[in-house]
């Protein structure tokens, strides 16, 4: 394989079984859920969440935050490592802002000379995305929200790299959503988002500039109110999403669920009946999750059981870390 060759199949590499085929569109590393327990949701996230994790999802969920979180939410795959660090600080009541900064490690290529030896360099394929978010409450049940992103796509070289095709194309991107609390004291909420709406991505050594991968997700949440009855200290709340991209006439379901005992802990499952679109690049298949609340700190585990790692041998984990404060 030449040197040429492999970094475009770096900067190309597909993430999971979700997002190999997003029709010819760029910068398909925007699709990669981001966050343990969304994840854990089989990604029926445009309502049910909340926090640092809702600027990856449904920017307006985090509207009503009474506190502030620093997050770090990190996934592993036999494709990628992804990190994201996140913020989200409440503004005297009025609005809430967040920062996020996301980066994909696709990992390393050795370069070796076109007539053979020992490696001279070492290819890095990474891509990153830096976003600052706003959520603001209208009235007493809507809130909406918005994200604009800063996306980078990179092929970096170390050695030896004379003759390496080097690369870093740059975009922009926008986010927004609304959700909104159905009134007659019903627990129900409804969340729509379109994700990633923004200009074409030019990479190098392409005539054509690709288009990224926009996506619209919308779905419900219900609180199961009668399981007080017979379960004081239980919370149990499900959900049901349906996405697609914006071309795309047939829409990808996902559901999921969590009971929390005590505000502590948190059992979560999901299910991805289809995502022919690559809206979440997440396979079809079950999800589970656990989440663990001590005092301030909340960590998150989520689990796949379907897709490229998992065929490959390696299921992903995705993990979250949160502080509240």
């Amino acid at each position: 394989m030449t040197v040429l060759a492999v970094a475009a199949a770096l900067a190309n590499a597909p993430f999971s079984a979700g997002a190999q085929d997003v029709d010819g569109q760029g910068a398909s590393f925007l699709l990669l859920p981001v966050g343990a327990r969304a994840l854990s949701f089989g990604g029926a996230a445009s309502t049910l969440v909340e926090g640092t994790e809702s600027l990856f999802w449904n920017p307006a969920a985090v509207a009503r935050t009474a506190h502030g979180e620093v997050a770090v939410h990190h996934s592993q795959t036999v494709a990628a490592t992804n990190d994201a660090l996140v913020v989200v600080v409440p503004i005297r009541g009025r609005i809430v802002v967040g920062l996020s900064t996301m980066l994909v490690d696709l990992g390393a290529q050795d370069v070796v000379p076109p007539d053979g030896g020992p490696p001279i360099g070492s290819l890095l394929a990474r891509d990153v995305v830096v976003g600052a978010s706003a959520a603001v409450p209208i009235g007493a049940r809507l809130d909406v929200g918005a994200t604009v992103k800063l996306l980078q796509v990179r092929v970096d070289c170390t050695g030896q790299c004379t003759s390496v095709p080097v690369s870093a194309s740059t975009a922009t991107a926008f986010d927004i959503g609304a959700r909104f609390r159905v009134p007659g004291g019903l627990p129900f909420s409804v969340g729509v988002m379109v994700r990633n709406l923004g200009p074409k991505l030019a990479l190098r050594d392409r005539a054509e500039k690709d288009a990224l991968p926009t996506r619209w997700q919308a779905g419900v949440a219900y609180e199961v109110l009668q399981v007080e009855r017979y379960a004081p200290d239980v919370q149990l709340r499900l959900a049901a999403d349906l996405g697609s991209d914006l071309d795309y006439d047939v829409a990808g379901l996902r559901v999921g669920g969590e009971a929390v005992w005590q505000n502590r802990v948190a059992l979560r499952g999901g299910y991805v009946f289809r995502d022919r679109a690559g809206v979440t690049a997440q396979a079809s298949g079950p999800t589970v999750g656990l989440g663990v609340t001590a005092g301030r700190f909340v960590v998150d585990l989520a689990r796949e059981f379907q897709g490229l790692s998992v065929d490959a041998g390696e299921p992903p984990t995705h993990l979250s870390l949160r502080f509240l404060f």
